[in-house]
């Protein structure tokens, strides 16, 4: 895969989606030669990682967007309610394989967050709410 066309920000954000460590401080290029030396089977996908979630024991799992006040709410929520949970990051770069990846499971649920509970689909912040009221 190529990176050239991504910023620093994109950079940090897939190699944080790839579990790499120690790319906080490093410069783009740097980022890129650390990123090229990932092997591709570290690589999960969305569902992959919904699944080994709840084989940790972690039964909530949402797909956010730092921009999003909602998703803010439904972090704040479990944490809240002392409930685990894992989250992955929408970016621009990784948007359409993330959807295109659960895409099944969600039948097309294209807002945000996008919640599951037990490895099951439960949809936004709204339902996650009802849950807890």
């Amino acid at each position: 895969m190529t990176y050239q066309n991504y910023t620093l920000i994109e950079l940090k954000e897939i190699a944080k989606s790839l579990n790499v460590t120690g790319y906080s401080k490093l410069s783009k290029e740097d980022l890129i030669l650390k990123l090229n030396s990932v092997k591709p089977n570290k690589v999960k996908n969305t569902r992959d990682k919904i699944v080994d979630a709840y084989n940790k024991d972690i039964n909530w799992f949402l797909v956010t967007s730092s921009s999003c006040h909602y998703c803010k709410l439904a972090k704040e929520l479990l944490t809240k309610n002392n409930e685990k949970f894992q989250v992955e990051e929408l970016t621009n770069s990784n948007r359409d394989d993330i959807l295109n990846n659960i895409n099944k499971w969600t039948k097309s649920y294209e807002y945000i967050p996008i919640i599951f509970y037990k490895k099951k689909f439960i949809g936004g912040y709204t339902e996650l709410s009802k849950i807890f009221s």
